[in-house]
């Protein structure tokens, strides 16, 4: 649903897979998860069941309510603001009747004087970072920060709903990767999608399909006379890569349980899905493929 009303909430405390099972045995959908630490997790679920979270969680599990988002973030935000409660209206009519009006920008990925760049090149693409806008054209925006984010790994801009999300990932200077390597290897089993070698020698290409330990660059070069000459490997990739496991249960949260168990980020995440495997002896049993991106020397 377009503005299906969310809230993100903030939990501190232990077990916290104890938590997640209550909440799926209660019935409580979780959108989006993301792990700080083995004490501190960010949910996001549906609004309707934000009662049912604090009730569950009350005295076991610290927990701070950090926003609302959806169609009841813009109802109580025009609540505590009446001079705009006009211009919420007009805004609930535009993006239910017209897909392509957007209502700000959320950029991910980078901070401090990056994160103002990103901000400025989008408003010089057009956007009104803090109105409505009409129709964007994400492509513009994209080759533009490409173009004044020259060491960026991967952009990817895309409208949400109301919201024009844009994922920026830079790469830090080269002398901060890696000191004293002669070898770089595949830290996870994947597809290469970027590859760059500061110093030594490329032993892989960009489409290449490599498994974990594998060996991505080494530390020498070819002088003239076609003699190897050691130096440090300094390198920088980023894979393309799948989570796969089964899961014996009713098919509930499944996808919030699988990023907590491989430990991702939704950040990087970049599709997920879910089969039912069918047969009498696979009852309740789900295959859960998680796509997502995984990055060394960044």
């Amino acid at each position: 649903m377009l503005l299906e009303s969310t809230a993100t909430v903030y939990f501190e405390g232990r077990n916290f897979t104890l938590l997640l099972e209550r909440l799926r045995k209660n019935k409580v959908q979780i959108l989006k998860i993301k792990k700080i630490d083995d004490k501190k997790t960010i949910i996001t679920v549906k609004y309707k069941d934000l009662k049912k979270v604090f009730a569950i969680s009350q005295n076991m599990w610290y927990n701070k309510l950090l926003k609302i988002g959806g169609l009841m973030g813009v109802v109580k935000y025009a609540l505590k603001n009446a001079l705009f409660i006009g211009l919420s209206v007009c805004f609930l009519f535009a993006t239910y009747f017209m897909d392509n009006f957007i209502l700000g920008v959320d950029i991910n990925g980078v901070s401090g004087d990056k994160l103002h760049k990103a901000y400025k090149i989008v408003s010089d693409c057009g956007v009104n970072l803090s109105g409505i806008n009409g129709k964007v054209d994400v492509n513009v925006i994209k080759n533009s920060i490409f173009k004044n984010f020259p060491e960026a790994t991967l952009i990817t801009v895309k409208k949400s709903g109301y919201r024009l999300i844009i994922d920026l990932f830079c790469g830090k200077s080269p002398q901060q990767i890696q000191q004293n390597k002669k070898i770089i290897t595949a830290q996870k089993s994947g597809k290469i999608i970027k590859l760059t070698v500061y110093s030594g020698t490329t032993q892989k290409s960009v489409g290449d399909n490599v498994l974990i330990g594998e060996t991505l660059a080494e530390g020498y070069y070819l002088d003239k006379a076609g003699n190897k000459v050691e130096t440090d490997c300094v390198a920088s990739y980023t894979l393309l890569c799948t989570y796969k496991k089964e899961y014996v249960c009713d098919g509930y949260n499944l996808i919030a349980k699988a990023m907590f168990d491989a430990k991702l980020d939704d950040m990087y995440v970049i599709s997920t899905k879910v089969t039912k495997k069918l047969g009498k002896n696979v009852a309740n049993t789900y295959l859960v493929e998680i796509t997502y991106l995984f990055q060394e020397g960044y």
